[in-house]
């Protein structure tokens, strides 16, 4: 089966938004010193004898420290979508018994079901992750029920890895 798409930036977004969602610890080790202030100065904060003042004041500093960091995260998201251009082409996913072929203008890509570690459906996206942390992702915007339907036969016959689908709707 073959779904030809056109990634756009919300696509990419919510990609890896579901990337973060199965590995939280990486986010976690990225923010481990802010949050490590936040919950000495979170103590610091309910201790009756401290100064107060201080530990709020440190409690705000990693909250700050935190948000803007998540923004600039977002922010490298929305500059990397822009700024690679096999993302602004036409694409396409074949799936068969060998595996996945990502396939666009200026790129062939083939990954075996053996090479595929998890397989997940979201509910705008199928998302194809590989060990080394590569994913190929397949939005649903413009799929037809039936098309879902024989994506998911597709995974669940051939998944050799871990495939989190949803169930079909009736």
């Amino acid at each position: 089966m073959t779904a030809d798409f056109q990634s756009t930036e919300s696509d990419y977004i919510s990609a890896h938004t579901a990337w973060l969602k199965r590995h939280p610890f990486s986010m976690l080790r990225s923010f481990w010193y802010p949050i490590a202030i936040l919950v000495l100065m979170g103590m610091a904060a309910a201790d009756a004898g401290a100064d107060r003042k201080a530990a709020v004041i440190g409690v705000l500093i990693a909250v700050v420290y935190i948000i803007v960091s998540l923004l600039v995260i977002r922010w490298r998201w929305h500059r990397t979508f822009i700024k690679t251009a096999w993302m602004q082409q036409p694409a396409s996913l074949t799936l068969d018994e060998q595996g996945v072929k990502l396939k666009g203008l200026n790129f062939e890509n083939r990954e075996d079901w053996k090479g595929i570690k998890t397989i997940c459906e979201t509910p705008g996206l199928f998302l194809f992750f590989m060990p080394d942390k590569r994913f190929y992702f397949l939005p649903k915007r413009g799929m037809s029920e039936m098309q879902i339907a024989e994506i998911r036969s597709i995974v669940s016959m051939n998944a050799q890895g871990s495939a989190k689908l949803a169930a079909a709707s009736m």
